[in-house]
């Protein structure tokens, strides 16, 4: 086993859950549609990773079945809001030995395993890495011991995301280090900014 963790955060590709902000701009199909094709770029690119292991946590519980297909080792995501759910999943992994996990969404199209390997690599100087978001959230989040408070009590889905998680680290002495920003697709603008409508 490696000491390092990269988890990806799916859901199944229904559409009463997936991309839901485009609703009214794409249909159901288009955005279940866009929503496999961003899963399986992330898949693709992150499988070129080498001394690191790669884990998809999965929601809803009975959909194990969808993802066997990405040849990934895999876990159900908990319940709760997001930020328990990104607390649980990386709790998994510190409790199978990983000295330093990192999550990251997939619905990134410029994330490279580039930026994943360096987030790695801050993480052997820092306690916490992000991956910035440009709408104020982050895409990627690394921890080398589990930190519950930096999940708790965050504005999810709104612009505050990140500055209140940085300010929860600053709270309690972690240190951080941040990779490059990067947009994430969850509007309609953002959709034509990524050229994925071209």
């Amino acid at each position: 086993m490696n000491d390092q963790a990269l988890i990806l955060m799916a859901k199944f590709p229904h559409p009463d859950t997936v991309k839901t902000r485009l609703k009214g701009h794409m249909t159901d199909i288009e955005r279940v549609t866009l929503y496999q094709a961003l899963l399986r770029q992330t898949i693709q690119k992150m499988k070129s990773l080498h001394g690191i292991d790669t884990f998809i946590t999965y929601t809803p519980h009975n959909t194990r079945d969808y993802f066997l297909r990405f040849g990934l080792k895999m876990f159900p995501q908990a319940d709760g809001n997001l930020g328990e759910k990104m607390f649980e999943a990386m709790n998994v992994c510190f409790q199978k030995a990983y000295r330093s996990v990192v999550l990251i969404g997939v619905d990134i199209p410029d994330v490279t395993d580039e930026i994943v390997k360096q987030a790695f690599d801050y993480l052997r100087n820092n306690d916490i890495v992000f991956g910035p978001a440009a709408d104020g959230g982050y895409y990627l989040v690394g921890l080398t011991r589990p930190f519950k408070k930096l999940f708790d009590d965050i504005p999810w889905s709104t612009g505050q995301v990140l500055m209140r998680s940085l300010e929860k680290a600053k709270l309690s002495g972690y240190s951080v280090a941040v990779t490059e920003i990067l947009e994430d697709i969850d509007t309609i603008d953002d959709i034509k900014r990524s050229g994925l409508m071209e």
